[in-house]
């Protein structure tokens, strides 16, 4: 879940930490605006601010930025000391999808029998 650390004192913190907002919910005002409500997990202010969806990467998302989640495996290479490994992935709340290359490497076994 997106965290975010205010700037000021939280009133209910003894050593006057500031404060931790939590996303609560967010609500999209339309004409490319979007409206954020995060209340303090301390004590419980709210805070509301304005986005502008135009900029984020992912308008759905609660923090702009897409959720990728893995759909299937499109190949898999066993090499000698790393796998090579592509991955269809899909955003959870837009559906907008990607393929994802990455290594894994083999890490050395000492017990293995050459």
């Amino acid at each position: 879940m997106a965290v975010r650390i205010g700037t000021e004192p939280c009133k209910r913190s003894k050593k006057n930490r500031p404060c931790i907002y939590k996303l609560k919910k967010i609500h999209n005002m339309g004409e490319g605006m979007r409206k954020k409500i995060e209340g303090c997990a301390r004590c419980g202010e709210m805070v509301i601010s304005e986005e502008n969806i135009t900029n984020l990467e992912c308008p759905a998302s609660y923090n702009g930025k897409h959720q990728w989640k893995k759909i299937r495996n499109i190949s898999f290479r066993q090499m000698n000391r790393y796998q090579k490994i592509s991955d269809e992935e899909c955003c959870r709340d837009c559906g907008a999808k990607q393929i994802r290359d990455y290594q894994l490497e083999i890490p050395y076994n000492p017990h293995k029998r050459k």
